[in-house]
């Protein structure tokens, strides 16, 4: 399973394109993109929920460059935000330090003075 990090401007594609259209044809432009450069058909090419959000809340607007990080898997190259991590199937969490602790109970700073009324 090769994995690769794709840096892709998206910007000289999308300032051409009316604002209306720039969050549904920004997607596409990346499908092109990570398609070309992993040499795979533009329909094996799935782009994660979380890069798909990323590029709705934020590139479209700031048209910063994106980058991306491709996992290939039987010709299939699925994008996902650089820098994330999905956690393995095997692994449970840690206990919560917050457990023992009934809920609303806060600590109080022992030098912290009290309030004074008036």
């Amino acid at each position: 399973m090769p994995s690769k990090v794709l840096t892709i401007n998206i910007r000289k594609y999308l300032v051409k394109q009316p604002r209306g259209k720039r969050i549904r044809k920004g997607s596409r432009y990346l499908r092109e993109r990570i398609a070309h450069y992993t040499k795979t058909d533009i329909d094996k090419v799935k782009i994660s929920r979380e890069l798909n959000n990323l590029m709705v809340k934020y590139y479209s607007i700031k048209m910063k460059p994106v980058k991306v990080n491709v996992n290939i898997d039987a010709g299939i190259a699925t994008a996902s935000p650089f820098g994330t991590v999905k956690p393995k199937p095997t692994e449970t969490k840690a206990p919560s330090a917050e457990k023992g602790k009934e809920k609303g109970m806060t600590q109080q700073n022992p030098q912290q003075k009290p309030a004074k009324n008036g």
